[in-house]
């Protein structure tokens, strides 16, 4: 969650403001459901449940290639995602 909380930090004091809330975490799982189930899966399994890319490539049988593609893609749908649901409220 840390490394998330990072990338989510351009997002200045609002972002810093309510990390803790329960409304984020509620609207960053939505956004997660929206996200296709290997994008999703590659997410929690890094960012969640800290598990290093080439073991996450392994459990899934991806490419590294396919790794980076999928993980950049899910990172932009959840930024889109939190951004019209969280940030602007």
């Amino acid at each position: 969650i840390q490394q998330a909380y990072k990338s989510f930090q351009q997002w200045g004091d609002k972002a810093d403001d309510n990390l803790g809330n329960k409304e984020f975490y509620n609207i960053l799982n939505n956004c997660k459901s929206k996200l296709k189930k290997i994008q999703e899966q590659i997410f929690s399994l890094k960012y969640l449940e800290d598990v290093n890319s080439s073991e996450i490539c392994a459990l899934l049988g991806i490419s590294s290639q396919n790794y980076w593609v999928l993980m950049h893609r899910a990172k932009m749908q959840l930024r889109v995602c939190i951004e019209k649901n969280w940030i602007t409220k």
